[in-house]
């Protein structure tokens, strides 16, 4: 009888559990109802960062930055990136981007931002204070739509904005890094 009790209390935690899981997909985050209403309006975003846009061809893409690079507006980074050089924040800013392709067009392009003194005992040029700045340069050039998320894997917190096919996304990445990364979530 005892067996017997405990293959119930199994199969009662199991069906609970799945029941709560099969709940829980049922109920769409806030993101996830964002995304949804922002491809539903069939509207496209494809404006990015220094006139480049989603659906570049690399060709187009070299013809477009190659011009940028004579004015000085924009120079050879490091591994294949461009450089953009800011001095508007409170500390010089070094902007290193090259999109990603997928068949031979631009969908993703990821924006890393360090302050070009960065040292890790200045706490002007702390990865925190960074974080507030992109953000503010973000959305004075993009909107203010931006809601927090945080992963639940690391709680690391994620500055979103979603505009038709367009999400940016708002992240510290390293320790003296931050990205904005834009991707087509209609190529998804």
């Amino acid at each position: 009888m005892y067996k017997c009790l405990n293959i119930e209390k199994n199969c009662l935690l199991y069906a609970s559990l799945f029941g709560m899981i099969v709940l829980g997909c049922n109920h769409p985050s806030a993101y996830e109802k964002l995304v949804e209403r922002e491809l539903g309006k069939g509207h496209r975003q494809d404006s990015l960062f220094l006139g480049v846009t989603f659906g570049m061809t690399q060709r187009q893409f070299y013809d477009h930055i190659t011009p940028l690079g004579y004015q000085g507006i924009v120079k050879q980074g490091g591994d294949m990136s461009v450089l953009c050089e800011i001095d508007s924040f409170s500390n010089p800013i070094n902007i290193n981007f090259f999109p990603k392709f997928r068949n031979n067009r631009i969908y993703e392009l990821p924006l890393i931002f360090t302050y070009r003194d960065w040292m890790p005992w200045r706490e002007d040029t702390k990865v925190d204070r960074l974080l507030e700045e992109v953000l503010l340069f973000t959305k004075q050039h993009y909107g203010d739509d931006f809601i927090e998320i945080k992963n639940p894997k690391n709680d690391q917190v994620a500055y979103v904005m979603v505009e038709g096919n367009r999400r940016i996304s708002v992240f510290i990445d390293n320790y003296d890094k931050v990205k904005v990364r834009f991707t087509d979530l209609s190529e998804n």
